[in-house]
């Protein structure tokens, strides 16, 4: 995800939603990611205001192609991309195909991380687990994936309460007015590098250095 005043992919740039993106975990499906140069994802609305535009798309493949376009061609706003082949293949506990697809996305992940500045956030995670070893094809209970790219920060991200704090994080990288009212950011924008980057990008005149 690139990060606010830069692009976000949640995969968060404008807001575009591509469908679908996924992540590699053990037992779990993940689907999502979202990255912003503020923010880029796959979506449709209007300027500045909800999703500008829309990509369908029918393969994971197809959906990396298309982040990798449109992270190319936007400097900011949030790009959310779902890469529904974990999902198809998680509920039909095909394993070879779900692993191929781990396999996929993690080399496509390979290259296109070196795309991502400093100033952009990226955060790969899922919407709920997918054993595709366990009997039936019902969603499972495995714990989800949160991996987060940002300006060289490492650590971890610990257990979250809820999902609702990848939208608590996307929240303060755009600088929202308002606080998200559900979940908690787990990074930190408000470093002296950070406001220097906001009042670059959104004539926001930084507060004093921390």
């Amino acid at each position: 995800m690139r990060a606010c005043g830069g692009r976000a992919a949640c995969l968060a740039r404008r807001a575009e939603l591509v469908s679908p993106v996924r992540c590699s975990m053990r037992h779990c499906e993940p689907r999502k990611l979202s990255g912003s140069r503020r923010a880029r994802s796959r979506s449709r609305a209007s300027a500045r205001s909800g999703v500008t535009h829309s990509h369908a798309t029918h393969s994971n493949a197809e959906a990396m192609e298309f982040i990798d376009r449109l992270w190319e061609r936007t400097h900011d706003g949030l790009l959310f991309a779902n890469l529904d082949d974990f999902d198809r293949f998680g509920h039909a506990r095909d394993m070879p195909g779900y692993a191929a697809s781990l396999a996929q996305f993690d080399a496509w992940l390979g290259k296109f991380l070196p795309k991502v500045a400093p100033d952009d956030l990226l955060i790969i995670t899922a919407d709920h687990g997918n054993d595709p070893a366990f009997r039936g094809t019902d969603h499972t209970r495995e714990e989800l994936p949160l991996l987060a790219h940002y300006d060289g920060v490492t650590g971890s991200l610990g257990t979250r309460e809820t999902l609702a704090d990848v939208a608590a994080t996307l929240a303060e990288f755009f600088h929202l007015k308002e606080t998200w009212p559900t979940g908690k950011p787990f990074l930190d924008f408000k470093t002296p590098k950070a406001r220097q980057f906001r009042m670059k990008k959104g004539g926001i005149p930084p507060g004093p250095a921390a």
